[in-house]
């Protein structure tokens, strides 16, 4: 009797065991939880929401209201390149729900990264939530740099049915950014810096045209287009002071430290020791000056 409550006790434990593996498991793969204690009492980062989508209700009168929200789950650079190149990773999961939704609605069918950089991995987890990942494009303003901040930028159009029958609407409830994100070089911006409770992110609604429609041919128009709503999801990033000053200039003050030594020594001797000091520290700092801006794509105003 005793060996079989013990066998039963074992199996329940087993079991147990197993469903706690299978849970923890599920919550990595939707990235719902990796933080640690304190941060999971943070709760979510919600961003910024902006309402105005530019749009009178009369154009958007009969359309299917979806509603969508983005909550960020990782960021990187892309290829490890660093943000200079104008190319970022972004692992998020997406919400989309619509009031009309029918059985077999498949809106991903419909709908397009505009400034994802080749093909992303959407996986789908039940009808309204999918995560993706993939690598975006964004335009980096380098005027401050290397004390720059950055605006990177996930925008979801769609494709197929225009504004007339299909609108964006934001949510702020669904729209945020995981406490435990990792972001390895800029991770202190990630967090609103006038209220720590809520991430430096924002979102908006707007539309894009796009030429071959016919909106425009009862206006007498030449050409004809068509519009489609859209939704963006900004995130502002900041490059830490530090590692603009340890990498950018304390080096070339390194290099150029011996140069000082040169005027200790008497002036008219040892001119070809000054001499190839100086141009040996003229060198080092135009190969440094070289590699630095091979890192950067080219503009007119750096």
């Amino acid at each position: 009797g005793s060996g079989s409550g013990s066998s039963d006790s074992d199996s329940d434990s087993g079991n147990s065991t197993l469903k706690n593996k299978h849970d923890d498991e599920e919550k990595v793969q939707l990235g719902i939880d990796i933080a640690s204690a304190s941060e999971r009492q943070n709760g979510i980062l919600h961003c910024k929401t902006s309402s105005d989508s530019g749009l009178s209700s009369a154009a958007t009168s009969g359309a299917t209201s979806v509603t969508i929200g983005i909550y960020m789950l990782n960021l990187g650079t892309g290829n490890g390149d660093g943000l200079e190149r104008g190319v970022f990773f972004a692992d998020f999961l997406m919400y989309l729900d619509s009031s009309g939704e029918k059985k077999d609605w498949h809106p991903m069918k419909e709908l397009a990264f505009s400034n994802s950089k080749g093909a992303c991995e959407v996986r789908s987890f039940g009808s309204g939530i999918r995560r993706v990942s993939g690598q975006f494009f964004f335009s980096p303003d380098l005027r401050w740099f290397p004390f720059d901040s950055q605006k990177l930028e996930i925008v979801v159009e769609q494709m197929k049915t225009p504004l007339s029958g299909w609108v964006f609407r934001g949510s702020k409830s669904l729209s945020g950014m995981s406490p435990s994100i990792r972001f390895p070089g800029w991770q202190g911006s990630l967090r609103d810096p006038t209220n720590h409770s809520q991430a430096n992110c924002k979102t908006s609604i707007g539309y894009k045209v796009y030429p071959g429609g016919d909106d425009l041919s009862s206006l007498g128009s030449d050409f004809t287009n068509e519009t489609f709503s859209r939704f963006t999801y900004e995130v502002k990033v900041d490059r830490p002071i530090w590692q603009g000053v340890l990498m950018r200039f304390l080096p070339p003050a390194v290099m150029l430290i011996p140069t000082l030594f040169v005027y200790l020594l008497e002036p008219l001797k040892s001119t070809v020791s000054k001499v190839s000091v100086c141009s040996g520290s003229l060198v080092t700092i135009i190969l440094f000056h070289s590699g630095v801006v091979s890192q950067l794509p080219p503009v007119g105003y750096l």
